[in-house]
């Protein structure tokens, strides 16, 4: 097997030395260029990691604190013997039906405010869950106009 040389004219051997530092530089900038854009979306995956983190952190807490006050909300053996205690020492059937309107009132209104009250809850432990998502999803539009207003 025999080997070939080429020989190329100064003029030739120069352009194809501008021809591979061409070719070198455009593949160190896309080099640059892909590892920038693999950080960028590294860091941008670690944001939403981190926003969902947040948010999950925000909900268990959240759905503690409710079901502390969901137990708190229900009556006690207690009030229920008072009640019939009180209802078995009425006088006359009016007295009885008085007494027991009386009650069954006060514990429809106590439904209703702590029924409202849990609704409320709710509703601010909803917002404040999706917060953290919410200004995530804004940075990440945010970070994404600028990028293309750039480029």
């Amino acid at each position: 097997m025999t080997k070939s040389t080429v020989s190329l004219s100064p003029a030739a051997a120069e352009a194809l030395e501008k021809m591979i530092s061409d070719a070198e530089d455009r593949m160190e900038k896309a080099v640059v260029s892909t590892s920038r854009l693999v950080e960028q979306a590294t860091e941008f995956a670690k944001g939403n990691v981190q926003a969902v983190f947040a948010s999950t952190r925000i909900a268990s807490a959240g759905f503690e604190a409710l079901g502390q006050e969901a137990t708190a909300l229900f009556p006690k053996i207690e009030d229920f013997s008072t009640v019939w205690s009180k209802l078995g020492k009425s006088r006359s059937p009016d007295e009885l039906l008085k007494m027991q309107s009386t009650y069954l009132s006060s514990t429809i209104e106590k439904f209703m405010a702590d029924t409202t009250h849990m609704a409320e809850s709710m509703m601010k432990l909803g917002f404040d869950v999706v917060d953290p998502l919410t200004r995530r999803c804004e940075a990440a539009f945010a970070d994404m106009s600028s990028a293309l207003v750039e480029g």
